[in-house]
């Protein structure tokens, strides 16, 4: 996958600094991230000028908040009948992304990656943290156990893609 034909869509900031951080470890293939939430927000023309034909387009968001998931669809149904040869992939965070977390390490609480006081105070400073992969790697990190749960209620007629861009790692 060239760079250019890369573009992730992330729900916030922390998911930004994450799918980012993954991408200069080599564990994520390189693309451009936008925060941009594709449960709440449409696409917009211009926003589809600047997506590549034949470029994988891919949308990482939560499932811990009832959505009206109309335009979610209506993301999907306008990249592929806009874009020609585009192809979507899902990273679905079941519940939200400290659940992935927590499922990808060996902590308990999530908490325990950032040494945070508070659950409240985990967003900032997780965003502060210099290396995240570094701390996340200190915890037992597994990549291929993020975005892998099946998402349900609503969310359950949406595939769970990472494993189709998943970078293999290399055996020690």
């Amino acid at each position: 996958m060239a760079d250019e034909r890369v573009r992730y869509f992330v729900e916030g900031e922390c998911e930004k600094k994450l799918i980012d951080e993954l991408k200069r470890a080599g564990l994520l293939p390189p693309g451009k991230s936008t925060v941009f939430n594709v449960l709440t927000q449409r696409i917009s023309f211009s926003r589809l000028m600047e997506i590549e034909r034949g470029s994988f387009v891919i949308f990482v968001f939560d499932t811990d908040v009832e959505n009206d998931l109309a335009i979610l669809r209506g993301n999907i149904q306008i990249l592929e009948s806009q874009v020609p040869g585009v192809r979507i992939i899902k990273m679905i965070q079941v519940r939200n992304l400290e659940d992935e977390l927590k499922r990808a390490t060996n902590i308990k609480q999530i908490t325990d990656i950032t040494g945070s006081k508070s659950i409240g105070d985990f967003k900032s400073d997780f965003l502060r943290l210099k290396s995240c992969v570094t701390i996340l790697n200190r915890h037992g990190f597994d990549i291929s156990k993020m975005w892998c749960t099946k998402p349900e209620g609503e969310f359950a007629s949406f595939s769970q893609d990472f494993s189709k861009i998943r970078r293999k790692t290399k055996k020690k």
